[in-house]
């Protein structure tokens, strides 16, 4: 993901032209597959992240509201309709069909809506129902790490072991190997009855596990909740605290001003990026954190300078990427997508929201949402900003 000198003048050229905005059509990049489609307006797009978050929190019902509220600006977004049909399910509301139906309707070839239909069915234990439409995902989308593991769990729960221990071996031999995987693939083993892929199996998850705890890793390290703590520090501006969490959570310095732009805290990002940018110049991360930081606050982009010649987190490259989308259209954020390379799955539900917001923004509308707004509505709890901090949704 090094970004050579093309790319620097890329995005400074792009960059510097931030007042300039695009037509009322976009390109957006859905699912892998380049689409043309209407450029979304800024109250869909600032209530479907506001809806992400939220889903990503468990707070279903108020998920619901943001894409309804969303659907009202843009009732033919097909990503929209199947998040809506996500939420109800996990409600265990009948009308999670009829949405799941809608967004196909809207996009038959959309990954993501057959892979919640996949999940809801699987839920509520209709695991050959999951079937067709898991398969589906996992063609659209081959390295959706998510409808591979859900082909598994699908293929499992019908009985099918030996489909499934073949996708299980598969998954941990193609791509980055982890504990859970190959525990996956030991408890099917098992019920297949396959005892020496069974031990082999176990030893590979002994082995990284016990890899991850000579790093001062493992189990618990830096979980969910721990996670959660660090964006809460981060949006209540008690940047000591975020800065101690973040170090437990390995968060790079540069990241973690990235994390505060990525949650719309932008003095607390602005400060971190500026605090690592002084030792460290040419840091990518800081230098995109502080970019997009003063994108938030409304400040001139023109005395920035471009990412040095180093290789930001995907977290950056993915900021990055919604930033050139708001100021200077699809093209530049794909070209520079295109020069950063193939980024691995978002890490956690931040990225995925970064991610979402990237793939569906549009030039002008996007601009107009990325800054603060005069009265804005804070997040509900857990992801809650605390009384008295500014908020950029």
């Amino acid at each position: 993901m090094r970004l050579h000198h093309g790319g620097a003048v890329l995005l400074a050229a792009a960059l510097s032209a931030g007042c300039i905005f695009g037509p009322s059509t976009v390109t957006r990049i859905v699912d892998g597959r380049v689409i043309e489609g209407r450029a979304i307006g800024a109250t869909a797009y600032a209530e479907f992240t506001r809806g992400v978050l939220l889903e990503a929190t468990g707070q279903h019902q108020a998920a619901e509201a943001a894409y309804l509220t969303a659907l009202a600006q843009d009732p033919r977004s097909a990503e929209l309709w199947a998040r809506v049909g996500a939420v109800r399910c996990a409600r265990e509301l009948g009308s999670a069909d009829q949405a799941f139906a809608q967004a196909l309707e809207l996009d038959p070839e959309l990954a993501s809506a057959r892979l919640e239909r996949a999940q809801c069915a699987l839920a509520r234990g209709q695991a050959l129902d999951a079937l067709p439409d898991a398969r589906r995902a996992v063609a659209s989308d081959p390295q959706n790490e998510r409808a591979s593991s859900l082909l598994m769990d699908a293929l499992e729960a019908a009985g099918r072991v030996d489909e499934a221990l073949a996708w299980s071996t598969e998954a941990c031999l193609s791509r980055p190997e982890t504990v859970a995987k190959w525990q996956r693939v030991e408890r099917l083993a098992r019920r297949a009855r396959r005892d020496a892929e069974a031990l082999h199996a176990q030893r590979r998850a002994a082995l990284l596990a016990e890899r991850l705890r000579d790093a001062g890793g493992g189990p618990g390290f830096c979980d969910a909740a721990v996670r959660e703590r660090l964006d809460e520090a981060l949006l209540a501006g008690r940047i000591d605290e975020a800065r101690q969490l973040g170090a437990r959570c390995r968060v790079r310095p540069g990241e973690l001003g990235l994390r505060a732009a990525a949650l719309g805290s932008a003095r607390v990002a602005e400060a971190q990026a500026l605090h690592v940018l002084g030792a460290e110049p040419a840091n990518p991360d800081a230098q995109i954190a502080a970019w997009v930081a003063r994108d938030l606050l409304g400040k001139p982009l023109l005395d920035a300078q471009p990412p040095g010649d180093g290789e930001p987190s995907p977290l950056g490259a993915r900021l990055l990427a919604e930033l050139l989308a708001r100021h200077a259209g699809a093209a530049a954020s794909r070209a520079w997508l295109d020069a950063a390379g193939p980024l691995p799955p978002a890490a956690d539900a931040l990225e995925q929201a970064v991610e979402s917001r990237a793939a569906t923004s549009e030039t002008r509308g996007a601009a107009v949402s990325a800054r603060p707004d005069p009265a804005p509505k804070p997040l509900a709890s857990p992801l809650a900003r605390p009384s008295g901090a500014r908020t950029r949704w």
